[in-house]
């Protein structure tokens, strides 16, 4: 049997009303610390739900330039810092990409234990067919864990070249 709202019982209304009084009088300290602990515990636990194991950077050696090798190839020399940030060793891809023709020379495949970081030096070659009219272009260096789709990072950088002709 349903009640209409005059038929309800005095003490249940009152009882509605006494939570709510008594959720908003909290000092407004209280209130404001109970919400930034809620906010600062939601932060953290998606960060910690959602960081990559992996990560990283690409440091153009700034020693020289570029360099031509043979085969009409224009080369320049990276240090790649890649990062295990996970709980167990992984094998991770290196691949180059943003230049038509880019490719490292050097090892395609490294292996990082738990925690460690690699500083692996690598020549990117690119033909100098495709710098016709730059000087310098963007590069993206890309390390994906083998056999583990989803981690995966990628760095930018430069490229160097010769000037174009004039």
């Amino acid at each position: 049997m349903l009640l209409a709202a005059h038929q309800w019982p005095a003490a249940a209304g009152q009882a509605v009303t006494d939570a709510w009084l008594a959720i908003w009088s909290l000092p407004a300290g209280v209130a404001f610390d109970v919400l930034a602990v809620f906010v600062l515990c939601s932060v953290f636990l998606t960060v910690l739900f959602n960081r990559i194991p992996v990560g990283v950077d690409a440091i153009r050696e700034r020693g020289q330039l570029f360099r031509e090798v043979d085969g009409g190839l224009i080369e320049n020399v990276y240090t790649l810092k890649i990062r295990n940030m996970g709980e167990k060793e992984m094998s991770y891809r290196i691949a180059v990409g943003g230049l038509e023709g880019a490719r490292i020379v050097g090892p395609a495949k490294v292996t990082i234990k738990s925690g460690d970081v690699l500083a692996l030096p690598v020549a990117v070659q690119v033909p100098r067919s495709a710098l016709q009219g730059i000087s310098n272009a963007d590069v993206v260096f890309s390390v994906a864990a083998v056999g583990q789709s989803g981690i995966r990072d990628t760095a930018d950088s430069r490229f160097l070249g010769p000037e174009p002709a004039r």
